[in-house]
């Protein structure tokens, strides 16, 4: 099976995947990235008005070949 890494920056900490995991194909690649992605925006959100959270995914030579990113932007209109 190929090997995928998944790198995550959730706004605050940026994390590169050193140990990756064998999966059947790029789709299932993707499936894990968005779920990691849905877990990381559900997290509380900083003091700050905004947060963007982003995976990508890494195949075994190293290639970012998928990425996915949720970005959150408040204001004030008064």
């Amino acid at each position: 099976m190929p090997l995928f890494f998944f790198d995550t920056d959730d706004g605050r900490l940026p994390l590169r995947d050193e140990e990756g995991c064998e999966l059947p194909d790029l789709q299932a690649s993707r499936r894990i990235a968005l779920e990691a992605l849905t877990e990381m925006a559900a997290d509380p959100l900083p003091e700050a008005e905004g947060r963007r959270c982003t995976v990508a995914v890494r195949d075994s030579a190293g290639r970012t070949i998928y990425r996915a990113r949720v970005e959150l932007t408040g204001e004030w209109l008064t």
